[in-house]
């Protein structure tokens, strides 16, 4: 009996019982065979009921990113609810970034963790925009927040088959697409919990968001292989220029006009992935005040983009160059830190009725030039024609006039009219379609300035 507690003593002691999963068992198995051999005599004996209850499980360790834990004893002890969201996305870098925050904000909310998966993309999958987003190269520039394990798409069948699934895409949700998972305002409609547990509200799920949301950090300066150096600027304004495979003629932009606007004193940073595009609309908007800045090239392309990721995270305002009215990765780092931004899309249709009405207004002029020309020769049939243009093309500036100002008066275009007529858009974002916000936005961002 003494030697029986002596060696379980010993045990507690002095054994590292984390040191991996083969000494655990070993260690399991020594101990229970004692327990086998002295059950008689020491079943009354505290110190061994302590050691059982200790190891009344068998679990694998569950790695997530740089962090190594024990699920369930860990979780159990901290009363700490755990989920798992079993869903493949094989998109860019800031199209799961936007998921994966809501998630842990919809976990956050009920007080649980969660369990995700990175998907590896085959480079011949979408070719080399997203080729270089592996597992292990992520994890050495993410910091995670502290509700969220991110693990291996091989480990996470086996380390979550017991655990309650956050469910999407199912009847009564609000479909996950249109990038409504992974805004704050309309995420929380698009996650089904158990019954079991208290179900989402947009109020709390905003503060759950906002609160994972800083603990989300990008760390490439700790890379040993880059040296990813940021800004030397505490404050600045972020043009990201979004190219690639969303280009899109300039004319449907605002982008010219923003730029001409900001006062020259404001440093502006250069993020894109299009530089030759950057370039023609630079040459468009010159001559402006506004002090670009453009940033180095990184020998690595994911470094790079994890430099840029955490350049917008620091930006005091955001100007956004993309499709749509919507780009994830600017959009998420202005959700994320409370960052104005500003999309400068306005639309197909408002841009070809620009152009329509630069084209009427010209053949407007060139209609009174030729009435006014026939009038000085005294050439009366040539008078009445063109007068009769004149009406015409007056006409059809007016009803083009008229149709513009009904795009004028819509608040915003494409994702943000999405978001606004689904649930809200997120109060960081705004359109340029309409002037005053433009004024709004760039007024905001020069008083963030200014503060101290």
């Amino acid at each position: 009996m003494r030697a029986c507690s002596k060696l379980v003593r010993g045990c507690l002691k002095h054994t590292t019982l984390r040191v991996n999963y083969a000494r655990e068992l070993f260690l399991i198995n020594i101990l229970w065979s004692v327990y086998l051999l002295y059950r008689p005599m020491i079943a009354s004996n505290k110190t061994f009921r302590r050691l059982k209850s200790k190891f009344s499980y068998v679990e694998a360790l569950s790695v997530s990113g740089n962090k190594s834990v024990i699920s369930s004893p860990n979780h159990t002890k901290n009363n700490t609810k755990v989920l798992k969201y079993d869903r493949l996305l094989a998109t860019g870098f800031g199209d799961r970034i936007s998921v994966y925050l809501s998630v842990a904000a919809a976990a956050a909310t009920v007080g649980a963790d969660v369990y995700v998966y990175w998907h590896d993309n085959p480079s011949n999958q979408r070719g080399c925009s997203v080729c270089s987003l592996r597992f292990e190269s992520i994890q050495s520039f993410v910091q995670w927040p502290a509700n969220l394990y991110v693990l291996r798409e091989v480990d996470f069948q086996e380390k979550t088959r017991h655990m309650d699934a956050i469910e999407f895409d199912k009847k009564g949700l609000l479909v996950s697409y249109y990038a409504f998972d992974g805004i704050y305002t309309t995420a929380w409609k698009t996650f089904g919990l158990s019954s079991m547990l208290p179900q989402l509200s947009r109020d709390a799920f905003e503060l759950s968001y906002r609160k994972v949301a800083l603990e989300m950090r990008i760390k490439c300066q700790l890379h040993e292989s880059h040296e990813c150096q940021y800004v030397n600027m505490s404050k600045f304004i972020v043009l990201h220029f979004r190219g690639g495979d969303k280009m899109a003629p300039l004319s449907e932009f605002n982008t010219v006009k923003v730029l001409r606007r900001i006062p020259g004193h404001v440093p502006v940073v250069v993020v894109t992935d299009d530089d030759s595009r950057l370039n023609a609309m630079l040459s468009m908007a010159a001559p402006y005040g506004a002090n670009i800045t453009r940033l180095h090239q990184l020998p690595d392309e994911l470094a790079n983009r994890m430099r840029d990721f955490a350049v917008l995270l620091k930006a005091t305002g955001i100007i956004q160059h993309a499709v749509n009215a919507w780009s994830s990765y600017s959009s998420v780092p202005a959700m994320m830190r409370g960052i104005p931004l500003l999309n400068t899309w306005i639309g197909h249709e408002e841009a070809d009725i620009i152009t329509n009405i630069r084209k009427s207004r010209r053949s407007l002029r060139n209609a009174e030039q030729s009435m006014k020309d026939a009038e000085e020769d005294h050439n009366d049939s040539e008078r009445v024609t063109w007068k009769q243009k004149v009406l015409e093309e007056k006409k059809n500036l007016s009803l083009l006039q008229q149709k513009h100002l009904k795009f004028q008066n819509a608040s915003s275009v494409g994702l943000l009219r999405y978001f606004e007529e689904n649930g809200g858009c997120p109060v960081e974002l705004r359109s340029s379609k309409r002037n005053e916000e433009i004024s709004v936005f760039l007024n905001t961002v020069v008083s963030l300035m200014q503060e101290r």
